[in-house]
């Protein structure tokens, strides 16, 4: 429709223009008196045509809307018969697709049953590949098949005989020969060279074992020994089905067993670890009770009982007796019995709190007793330092402050007393352990001023 109009509007005005321009070449063909009586008639009747075509044009125009009108409502007519026509056809189209899926599972299961078929089938091909053998058999070796040992015993008694046969060849010729010791030694090479040996079969395992594997045994037959294990059960050999039944208990029984002795050797694994720790733990106890023990002969400290709980804190409570002795004695002015000040009982209690040596906690401002892990023969060797403790293990001394105190005296003590300052939490590893303890145990480092050593 648009289309027509422009060609309308087009024709129009290519007609005026045409009218135009003629009517212009008229009058300039014209003299000039009749000019202008025929001008006005020429314009005249070229308006009217340019009026006659654009009321032409403007029906056309009019006639546009109407016929719009009408094609909407033949699509909107053809639409609504599309949609009741899917209407219609929807509860069939949903029937086939879902007919097509089931159909789909069908090929999928079908497709998996085949599958499992085919092995099934190759694996029964296999099975009748492995039992034609039997056919080839002795029927008596099929009805009551020799065991394993009744093979090494035949195998055994063969041997025998061609050692028995080689031996009577090797006698004769001795006794041809008058060179004794040649022909000893050429039969004993002889012998040697091929690799047998005399045997003598015995009725016991262990003495058969060791003739087998003097003397050059030939295969075992395996097939054979299959066969033996299934003697007596003519069932087992003729339906397969059965055979996997007793194959996947087989498997099953073999994966128990697995799975048993994998845990097995983890609990033996851990408990191996728990005993490491333990024996650890029993020789750092050991060396901590014997510098103990040396720290208590050399503060002249008696009746005590290093074998218990309650004598190792007393033993402590000694020890911090005759450190506070020491520490009066040495910090006391000379003429303070003279002029005697008015105790504070807060302060006081505050430093007994404070003086007080810690082994079954460590924390900051702690006094602590440090005493080495083994004494070696040399004095100026270095030594590793492990804090007196009771259920606390792995408190050690840090090297800084071993260091510090050796610049400092040039030896190393056989016990530091000290006050915490710093505390060093680590775990050890492969790249981060000093003092040799089990891979992921927990350490501390602890760093301390010096108060007292010896």
């Amino acid at each position: 429709m648009r289309q027509s109009l422009r060609q309308n509007y087009d024709a129009v005005v290519k007609r005026v223009a045409d009218t135009t321009q003629q009517t212009l070449d008229e009058v300039n063909s014209m003299p000039a008196t009749t000019s202008m009586n025929t001008s006005f008639m020429f314009g005249s009747t070229h308006i009217l045509e340019a009026c006659r075509g654009l009321d032409e044009l403007f029906r056309q125009q009019a006639d546009v809307l109407p016929s719009m009108q009408r094609l909407d409502d033949d699509v909107k007519i053809a639409m609504n018969s599309v949609a009741k026509i899917k209407e219609e056809f929807f509860s069939v189209v949903c029937a086939k697709l879902k007919l097509v899926s089931e159909l789909q599972s069908s090929i999928v299961e079908f497709e998996t049953h085949l599958g499992i078929l085919k092995d099934a089938l190759a694996y029964q091909k296999l099975q009748f590949a492995e039992l034609k053998h039997i056919e080839l058999l002795p029927q008596d070796n099929v009805e009551d098949p020799p065991n394993e040992l009744q093979l090494l015993k035949q195998r055994c008694h063969a041997l025998e005989r061609q050692v028995e046969t080689l031996q009577q060849e090797l006698d004769d010729q001795h006794k041809a020969s008058c060179h004794c010791d040649d022909s000893y030694s050429n039969s004993s090479r002889y012998m040697e060279l091929h690799g047998w040996s005399r045997v003598s079969c015995i009725e016991d395992g262990s003495s058969l074992s060791a003739s087998v594997e003097t003397g050059p045994v030939g295969p075992k037959f395996p097939l054979v020994l299959a066969l033996a294990a299934t003697a007596g059960h003519s069932g087992t050999m003729n339906n397969s089905s059965e055979m996997l039944k007793e194959n996947d208990t087989v498997r099953r029984l073999k994966d128990a067993v697995y799975e048993k002795d994998s845990k097995i050797g983890h609990l033996e694994d851990a408990n191996s670890t728990l005993h490491d720790t333990v024996r650890s733990l029993q020789f750092s106890m050991g060396m901590q009770r014997n510098w103990l023990k040396k720290v208590v002969s050399v503060l002249n400290v008696e009746n005590v009982d290093l074998d218990s709980a309650e004598g190792l804190h007393e033993c402590l409570m000694h020890i911090e007796d005759k450190w506070k002795e020491c520490t009066a004695a040495a910090v006391a002015p000379p003429l303070a019995a003279t002029a005697p000040a008015a105790p504070d009982v807060s302060v006081s209690s505050d430093a007994d709190a404070s003086s007080k040596i810690a082994f079954r906690s460590f924390s900051y401002n702690d006094l602590a007793l440090f005493l080495p892990t083994f004494a070696p023969t040399d004095v100026n060797a270095p030594k590793i330092y492990l804090a007196f403790h009771l259920g606390c293990p792995n408190r050690f001394l840090s090297d800084e402050s071993i260091t510090t105190y050796y610049q400092m005296n040039t030896r190393y003590p056989e016990y530091i007393l000290g006050r915490i300052v710093f505390i060093d939490e680590r775990v050890a590893s492969e790249r981060d352990n000093p003092y040799r303890l089990i891979a992921g145990t927990t350490f501390f480092v602890l760093t301390v001023t010096f108060l007292v050593d010896f």
